[in-house]
């Protein structure tokens, strides 16, 4: 079972938050999983630090296919019970989160360790960090019917159909299935537990920063 932080998910948390929080926690011991992390003001729904894959940002969104109804590449507008709502689209905010991270890893002191200390990458992070989006209650289908194939990218979106069937997946099997979405992909050594200690100094200060712990809204 993964390291989760919190160790249990929030009364507040949406279903489909829920629901991948316990698929999560399957995958190996020595990864971590955070839920709720705050990244420039703005809560990220998970962020999963594997020691073999780098670090991979989540958002999660519990929509309804006719909850849509218009959807571009930076924003989806979304039908409420009294009125439309704007929200920008989940695979633009979870890839600002990677950026963001990216951005803090080679900025701050504690990011070095993290750092190609030479060769043609010097200077550069030496682990991939990607980013994906999850529509819990959306398939593949529905994409297609609601013609928003080319808004939601399926080498980055998770559907329906994975939600329901990832819940039976060996945490071994979860992690391998997740490599496919780090893009682009490079070999690298496994992070060792410093690398983890300090990466996780970084998305998680034991203090107030930039970047903390604790989903509220």
């Amino acid at each position: 079972m993964a390291q989760m932080i919190p160790a249990a998910v929030p009364p507040g948390a949406t279903s489909g938050e829920k629901a991948l929080f316990k698929i999560l926690a399957a995958l190996p011991e020595d990864d971590f999983v955070y839920y709720g992390v705050q990244i420039k003001h703005r809560y990220a729904d998970f962020v999963v630090i594997s020691p073999r894959l780098g670090v991979l940002m989540i958002e999660i969104k519990d929509w309804k296919p006719d909850t849509i109804v218009t959807a571009d590449n930076n924003t989806i507008e979304l039908r409420l019970r009294s009125h439309n709502k704007k929200v920008p689209h989940p695979l633009k905010q979870a890839r600002q989160y990677a950026l963001t991270l990216m951005d803090e890893i080679q900025t701050r002191l504690e990011g070095r360790v993290l750092l190609e200390r030479d060769g043609p990458h010097k200077g550069r992070i030496g682990f991939p960090i990607s980013y994906l989006a999850c529509l819990s209650r959306i398939s593949e289908s529905d994409i297609q019917t609601l013609n928003l194939s080319n808004v939601f990218d399926l080498s980055r979106t998770l559907t329906k159909e994975w939600f329901t069937s990832a819940q039976d997946i060996p945490g071994g099997q979860l992690e391998g299935f997740f490599a496919c979405y780090f893009v682009p992909k490079f070999q690298f050594a496994p992070l060792n537990k410093s690398q983890i200690d300090h990466l996780r100094g970084i998305i998680h200060p034991p203090h107030s920063g930039s970047l903390s712990c604790g989903k509220t809204t």
